[in-house]
């Protein structure tokens, strides 16, 4: 079971809503990443955003772990 769970964690799925905006989980629930369209807002913007996106998607995964 242990070695199934390994696995998972490691394993990447990727949610998109037709690709403006997609996010990568691993499969423990942790985002590896976040991609957003710069034809959305300011280029120089975005990663910053992402970035900001990506830690408090991860910090209320973590609650619901709790």
């Amino acid at each position: 079971m242990q070695k199934a769970k390994e696995a998972l964690a490691k394993q990447e799925f990727i949610g998109t809503n037709g690709g403006a905006v997609s996010v990568t989980f691993f499969g423990n629930r942790v985002i590896k990443g976040i991609s957003i369209s710069p034809d959305l807002m300011n280029p120089e913007d975005v990663e910053m955003l992402s970035e900001m996106i990506k830690n408090a998607a991860n910090s209320a995964l973590k609650q619901i772990e709790q």
